[in-house]
């Protein structure tokens, strides 16, 4: 297949310096942390062809809780992304519906199973031919570096943001108060709480060049947007700049779980640093604005429901959740009562995660 069609990607997942267990989840071309190896350094550099999907989940609600609920809203997209792949472009936002829908769905079951309250952030780009397809939800962020020039292409929903929005705070004044983390949508609501429907990003058109970090707020609270666009910049390789992003957010303190996702798609005259062609080939699964008053008062109510799922704190200690691990070390299946099989599954991906025991 022509080069132009393969883009070039890296993925980190750290637990930090402060957590000892990773909440975060991430999706890259059909392979997913497992129970087993979510809490090691986790670390995968790859080349693959057009269409691919990726994504980066962010748990909440405790560690057992925070851990299942990103683990099933991966899980989840690993029965959708076929579809996100090969969908008609005019078809593809009703699919990343449908499938935030499914993954909250098995969340709310869960959560009356539990008696508990459980979320996930989404960040999720779909890579293809016809462009690059953006949906988000929560404060797991996308960005692109295109055209010379760096650009956060998702929104974040938190109550901060919404005040930011308003005109009521600078993010300095938003990043030093007490909302920053106050979450107004997440999958992981009850339907008499919210409808849970992702942004949808306007496309990066076909052709291109750019390159994309898919990233929790681990990354965020602790490396500033100017200092993130520089090390995109660097020149290097996708994997050099998802491992600089991962060291910086340790090195200022690493306070949180941080996942970052790197690709590089490549153009007639890419900006994008290219990969490096060495890198193993992974095989994939088959398969407007509203008033002010309005905005914050919809903002206010969600919070009151959320505000349980992200403390600022030290999550308490809690037993591993139960998601059945697949047999592949790359992947994992969630146990049927949180995943069902009603939907085609695929091939599992052989690809070698790399991750590492600290």
């Amino acid at each position: 297949m022509d080069n132009m069609q393969k883009i070039t990607f890296a993925a980190r997942s750290d637990t930090g310096r402060v957590r000892t267990n990773n909440e975060d989840n991430l999706y890259i071309d059909g392979v997913f942390l497992t129970p087993e190896t979510r809490d090691k350094p986790f670390s995968l550099v790859g080349e693959a062809d057009l269409p691919c999907v990726f994504a980066v989940c962010d748990g909440m609600g405790g560690q057992a809780d925070g851990e299942f609920a990103s683990l099933t809203a991966a899980g989840t997209l690993a029965r959708f992304a076929g579809r996100l792949m090969t969908a008609p472009q005019p078809q593809l936002a009703a699919v990343a519906a449908e499938y935030v829908a499914a993954a909250n769905g098995l969340l709310c079951d869960e959560m009356r199973k539990r008696a508990v309250r459980m979320g996930t952030t989404l960040a999720l780009a779909v890579a293809r031919a016809d462009g690059i397809f953006a949906y988000s939800l929560g404060d797991s962020r996308i960005y692109a570096l295109a055209d010379g020039k760096l650009r956060q292409l998702s929104r974040d929903h938190t109550l901060a943001q919404t005040k930011i929005a308003a005109g009521l705070l600078t993010e300095e004044e938003a990043r030093l108060g007490g909302d920053w983390h106050k979450l107004t949508a997440c999958i992981g609501l009850f339907a008499d709480e919210q409808e849970v429907v992702p942004d949808v990003i306007p496309a990066l058109p076909a052709g291109r060049a750019a390159r994309i970090l898919i990233c929790s707020d681990g990354l965020t609270d602790m490396v500033r947007d100017d200092r993130i666009e520089e090390i995109l910049r660097s020149g290097g390789t996708a994997a050099g700049a998802a491992d600089a992003l991962l060291a910086e957010a340790i090195a200022n303190g690493g306070r949180d779980n941080t996942t970052v996702v790197v690709f590089d798609v490549p153009g007639a005259q890419s900006t994008a640093p290219p990969g490096g062609s060495g890198a193993p080939k992974v095989r994939r699964f088959s398969f407007g604005s509203f008033a002010l008053g309005l905005a914050l008062g919809l903002a206010a109510a969600t919070v009151i429901a959320l505000a349980v799922l992200k403390p600022g704190g030290s999550d308490p200690a809690a037993a591993t959740p139960t998601p059945e691990p697949s047999a592949v070390q790359t992947t994992a299946e969630p146990e049927p009562s949180a995943v069902p099989s009603d939907e085609p599954t695929a091939e599992p991906s052989a690809a070698d995660t790399g991750g590492e025991t600290e």
